[in-house]
């Protein structure tokens, strides 16, 4: 019979785990853009590890916050190991994994307990039944391969175009939690949460704990969603100003190229004039001169920016200008396809 038990047991474990090591690969694929080679080994590793963790951790007396430490880390180590791209990604995208399923899984456990141990009281059992962990177990795991699913397409803002530096910022506090509610879950399972009063039994008492554990677990929850998805709306937001500020700047440089174009024109006229008088004269010495002194003074001097779009000739010559006032040497060559895909507004940005 505890032959049986003990099967039934392993090949449930078994069948768990497969079922979070398969959604979380096809998570990590879709965030890191990996291929099925990569895929295929993180699973394969992520399953041996696991199995090696409850084989010599879990079953032995080593206690259970240096377990879940482990299962955090290697974790980490995988995604760190297997996958390409930056780091600082890879490990906002592992830490997320594991704040995501770590938290559902002891808030539907504690949470699931609570009604089970309800039940037992009701129909006045001893204790909860083989059948019953069976089972709680199971809808433990059911409810992280879900939040996995679920989550997945809202995170994928969180994980494009950010810097390094964001990444970390934001893997910090993460942790933090992950550790606490492990440090808040070895409290509560050695009785430490609640205080064992002696009108209360051990049903009363084990409530008590799983209510404990439930809340706080619900509390992280909602503070790592708030953290996560706050920073992305906060970088979101600093962009678009960053965005707009280069508006403003593409519309003043656009304003100041068409003052100096109308000026030029104005200019222009006036030194036509001036030439026709010259020529119809005769006068080809001062005509000559007079050229020069054009060209000198800048109305058609060399450098005046002539790259095929207004924008960045608008540009550069507001860079040159404020180069000037900086006391900088200003040296640039650029030209821009005609047939160019980038938007001109983009440009500037």
């Amino acid at each position: 019979m505890n032959m049986t038990a003990d099967s039934w047991d392993i090949f449930l474990s078994l069948m768990s785990y497969l079922g979070y090591i398969w959604c979380a690969s096809r998570f990590l694929k879709k965030h890191l853009q990996a291929n099925i080679s990569e895929e295929g080994v993180f699973c394969g590793l992520l399953f041996c590890g696991y199995g090696t963790i409850n084989l010599f951790l879990k079953r032995s007396s080593i206690p259970y916050i240096f377990y879940a430490v482990c299962h955090h880390i290697l974790l980490v180590f995988v995604v760190m190991t297997v996958f390409r791209g930056e780091k600082e990604k890879k490990l906002l995208v592992a830490v997320i994994l594991e704040a995501m399923t770590s938290l559902i899984w002891n808030f539907s456990e504690s949470f699931l307990s609570c009604i089970g141990l309800f039940l037992v009281h009701t129909q006045q059992m001893n204790s909860l039944g083989v059948c019953t962990g069976r089972i709680i177990m199971l809808m433990t795991y059911v409810a992280g391969i879900i939040s996995i699913n679920v989550l997945s397409k809202p995170l994928s803002p969180v994980f494009s175009d950010k810097r390094k530096k964001w990444y970390l910022y934001l893997t910090i506090p993460l942790i933090c939690i992950i550790l606490i509610t492990d440090l808040a879950n070895w409290a509560a399972s050695n009785g430490i949460m609640v205080q064992d009063w002696e009108n209360y039994g051990l049903y009363e008492n084990q409530l008590f704990s799983h209510s404990a554990m439930c809340i706080f677990t619900g509390l992280a929850i909602t503070a790592a969603g708030f953290l996560v998805f706050g920073m992305d709306r906060i970088d979101r937001e600093e962009r678009s100003r960053e965005q707009y500020q280069s508006q403003v700047m593409y519309y003043q440089m656009m304003e100041e190229q068409y003052s100096q174009m109308e000026r030029l024109r104005h200019d222009m006229k006036n030194h036509m004039i001036a030439m026709e008088s010259l020529v119809q004269n005769k006068q080809w010495k001062q005509a000559n001169s007079y050229l020069k002194e054009m060209e000198t003074i800048g109305c058609v001097a060399q450098g005046d920016e002539v790259t095929g779009s207004l924008v960045m000739d608008a540009l550069l010559y507001h860079k040159r200008h404020q180069a000037a006032e900086w006391g900088i040497h200003w040296q640039c060559d650029a030209k821009l396809p005609k047939d160019s895909p980038v938007k001109e507004i983009d440009l500037c940005i």
